[in-house]
C-alpha cells in the first residue's frame, strides 16, 4: 500500500503542532493565576514593584494542609536544596542540575533575609528580601542591582547593557507545577514525579 502525502499536510501540521503545543502549556501555566479584580488585598513584597507599567501575576492554590505542612517545603527552594518541585526533565536540560527532593530536610530550613535561592549553578536566581516564618517568602532578581552573594549572579545579555531584567520563577508552567507538587506534599498525596 502506498500512501502519498501532499506538501499542503506536512506544512499544515508543522505549524499546528507548535500552535497546539503552545496553547496546551498556557492553559495549564494559567490554572492557577488570579485575575488583577479579585486580588483585595497587597501582598508582602508589592510595594517592591515601583515602576510604572510592570507587569506583576498572583497565583493561589487551595492546599487542605495547616502552613505547618506547607512552609518547609517552601522554605528549602533552591537549586542547591530540595529543587523546585518542577519537571526535572526540563531543569536538566539547560543544565541546572536540579535534584528534587520531596521530603522536608531539617538542614535546609533556616531561610533568612539575604540568602540567595540560585536557580541553577550558574549563579542565577533571587535574594530573599522579606521572610515571615510561616507566612511569606519574597524573593527579587534585578539585573540593575547585581546580587553581592558569594556565586550569585545578575544575568545581562551580552550587548543589552540598558537591558533591566527583574524575574522570579523560569515560567508559568514551572510555577503551576511548583504549586501542585507543593500540594501533593503537604497533603500527603501522591503525584508524578517528573
Amino acid at each position: 500500500m502506498k500512501i502519498e502525502c501532499d506538501g499542503r499536510v506536512l506544512a499544515a501540521a508543522a505549524i499546528a503542532a507548535p500552535v497546539g503545543v503552545v496553547a496546551a502549556f498556557n492553559r495549564y501555566q494559567k490554572q492557577y493565576v488570579i485575575p488583577e479584580s479579585e486580588v483585595h488585598e497587597p501582598f508582602p513584597g508589592d510595594d517592591l514593584v515601583t515602576e510604572e507599567g510592570a507587569s506583576t501575576t498572583t497565583m493561589a492554590i487551595e492546599i487542605d494542609a495547616p502552613p505547618s505542612a506547607v512552609w518547609p517545603h517552601l522554605n528549602q527552594l533552591g537549586q542547591d536544596k530540595a529543587g523546585f518541585y518542577s519537571f526535572s526533565i526540563f531543569e536538566r536540560a539547560v543544565h541546572f542540575l536540579i535534584h528534587n527532593t520531596y521530603v522536608p530536610q531539617a538542614r535546609w530550613q533556616h531561610t533568612k533575609v539575604g540568602d540567595w535561592c540560585f536557580y541553577g549553578q550558574q549563579g542565577i536566581g533571587h535574594e530573599i528580601v522579606m521572610h515571615e516564618p510561616g507566612r511569606y517568602i519574597v524573593g527579587v532578581s534585578d539585573s540593575r542591582k547585581p546580587p553581592t552573594q558569594e556565586g550569585a549572579i545578575a544575568w545581562v545579555p551580552a550587548g543589552m547593557s540598558d537591558f533591566a531584567w527583574s524575574w522570579g520563577w523560569s515560567s508559568g508552567v514551572m510555577q503551576t507545577r511548583l504549586l501542585q507538587v507543593i500540594k501533593a506534599c503537604a497533603e500527603g498525596r501522591w503525584f508524578l514525579k517528573l
